[in-house]
């Protein structure tokens, strides 16, 4: 019987692990060698781009995989899943936050490397085109994260903290667009 759950325990990490890859192979696929972006000449500002590209997709996947861990928890798919425990919940929102965080201060650091000037718009919505709507709802994803980190930190009273917590849903759909739109990847 140990046996088992030991080699349960082993399949959960190996696929945890396989999971957590899947990221870096699709951004390698798409950028190909990335130390081309360090060694030869590229425009100003292209390997924040590049690196940007990867936070981003980390931040995704992990939020993906954060929302599925949460949503399947209950089902009978959950023997698949790691055991489901608060502190972990809590360790991967602020994984996602930080990476987040970190796709945001690299994205804007590459386009104000090109423009020569600090590109501080970035980090308004704007709906005037195409692209800058679909920056926009990053935009808007990433003003909605301290709103959903908040209420899951239990700073507001129950019904109000589990309702504004369940905005990480839009905050995944508003990052499914942005992410479909603008990544390359897709």
């Amino acid at each position: 019987m140990a046996h088992n759950k030991t080699l349960t325990i082993v399949l959960r990490q190996g696929l945890f692990v396989l999971l957590l890859s899947v990221p870096l192979v699709v951004w390698w696929l798409a950028v190909g060698d990335p130390l081309v972006y360090w060694s030869h000449q590229v425009p100003p500002g292209q390997a924040w781009y590049i690196l940007s590209k990867l936070v981003g997709l980390c931040a995704f996947w992990v939020l993906w995989l954060h929302l599925m861990w949460v949503l399947l928890r209950r089902t009978p798919l959950a023997v698949w899943l790691p055991d489901w425990q608060v502190r972990s919940h809590r360790w991967l929102g602020w994984c996602i936050a930080g990476l987040s965080l970190l796709h945001v201060v690299l994205f804007v650091t590459a386009v104000s490397l090109r423009q020569g000037e600090l590109a501080y718009t970035l980090l308004l919505p704007d709906f005037s085109d195409y692209y800058h709507s679909l920056l926009s709802f990053g935009v808007l994803g990433l003003w909605l994260l301290p709103v959903v980190i908040i209420a899951g930190v239990r700073l507001l009273a129950g019904r109000q903290k589990r309702w504004l917590h369940r905005l990480a849903l839009l905050l995944f759909v508003l990052i499914f667009v942005h992410s479909i739109g603008v990544g390359s990847e897709t």
